[in-house]
């Protein structure tokens, strides 16, 4: 639900998807997501929310069927902002890390995005840090890559959430501090491959199911020690994901009550925008490329002449070569595909992605 103020919490829409499990028999592989879709840097997402969804039908499984987002109400909205961890103080302490997301609320969420997942690595509250401190003590990987239709896997995940206060745990003894630790077994399976529309465009989509069971257990901190003062509650939710090749980050999410079979939020990708001017290094002049996505036509502004643009795709292959030879160049991007593609100012150290839309 994107109402909540957790980032563990508004990431885990993005579904804990972790550890490529066995094919199904029959599989197929229509639709393949990889790390060159998912949570790229310097972009920005928004998300909106309907809370009132009890008549939404997520649909059937299997192929051939299409899902309607943009008919659902607009009960809420979250920013989703990604950057390269290089560019934080927290590359020095989380090496395995390379981005850095953010919400509106100001939380940060440290992900690893590497050849077989994308994963939430730890997650800060920098308004809370030294009062309440998030830490996970098993990465929550969101997605896996290279998986399939009727693919399926099992996982857990774990984090805590300690806070540093006198507490009394209810025999008279006064702890110094506590933590609320969480733990989550899923089971996914990748059940169908069809259309999303939303606000952002139409797309091509696999869905995925997941069945979550998360159990909670309190620590109070006593003479040195943690002491475990027991199971403080259990819960299930059902979350369907529909993830879509070239977007960034996850499409659309179904959020439902397990043990009531109630839909508790439906989100879907609102927008999907550069956050800033796309130069890799702060000695070049900058360059502003627009609009981005894009279906038709692409301004480029740069100080830089005598240059040219180079677009590539996925696979690394040219697509398109621009000529830049005045401050402002403005060229056609009808003839590709829509997808996501990188581009290059020769000569240069800048570069950035280019998203095409139909």
């Amino acid at each position: 639900m994107l109402k909540t103020k957790n980032m563990k919490q508004i990431l885990s829409f993005a579904i804990s998807l972790v550890s490529i499990g066995s094919f199904a028999q029959n599989a197929q592989t229509v639709t393949i997501i990889n790390s060159n879709d998912v949570a790229y840097p310097g972009f920005q997402y928004q998300y909106y929310t309907d809370t009132t969804t009890s008549n939404f039908d997520p649909g059937l499984g299997g192929t051939g069927w299409t899902t309607d987002f943009t008919s659902l109400l607009l009960d809420e909205t979250e920013v989703l902002s990604i950057v390269d961890i290089a560019q934080t103080p927290l590359a020095s302490v989380y090496p395995l890390a390379d981005l850095v997301i953010s919400n509106s609320n100001g939380m940060l969420g440290v992900a690893a995005n590497t050849a077989n997942a994308f994963s939430i690595v730890d997650e800060i509250n920098p308004a809370f840090q030294g009062l309440i401190n998030f830490h996970y003590t098993q990465p929550d990987t969101m997605l896996n890559y290279s998986v399939a239709l009727y693919d399926e896997w099992t996982d857990n995940s774990s984090y805590y959430m300690s806070m540093y206060f006198g507490a009394d745990p209810g025999n008279g003894t006064i702890a110094d501090s506590m933590r609320l630790i969480s733990t989550k077994q899923e089971h996914t399976i990748v059940d169908g491959e069809g259309t999303c529309i939303t606000e952002a465009g139409t797309y091509t989509a696999l869905r995925m199911l997941t069945t979550t069971t998360s159990t909670d257990f309190v620590e109070f901190y006593q003479n040195g020690t943690w002491v475990s003062f027991g199971v403080m509650g259990q819960s299930s939710t059902q979350t369907y994901t529909w993830w879509a090749k070239n977007t960034g980050l996850w499409l659309a999410l179904c959020e439902i009550d397990g043990s009531t079979g109630e839909i508790m939020s439906v989100s879907r990708l609102a927008s999907l925008t550069t956050t800033t001017e796309i130069s890799e290094s702060s000695n070049l002049p900058a360059v502003k490329l627009y609009p981005n996505p894009a279906s038709d036509f692409i301004t480029i502004e740069s100080a830089i002449n005598d240059s040219q643009l180079e677009i590539t795709d996925v696979t690394g292959r040219v697509v398109k070569s621009v000529p830049i030879n005045s401050t402002v160049t403005t060229f056609s991007v009808a003839d590709l595909s829509a997808g996501m593609y990188t581009y290059t100012i020769t000569g240069t150290n800048q570069k950035g992605r280019i998203q095409v839309t139909r």
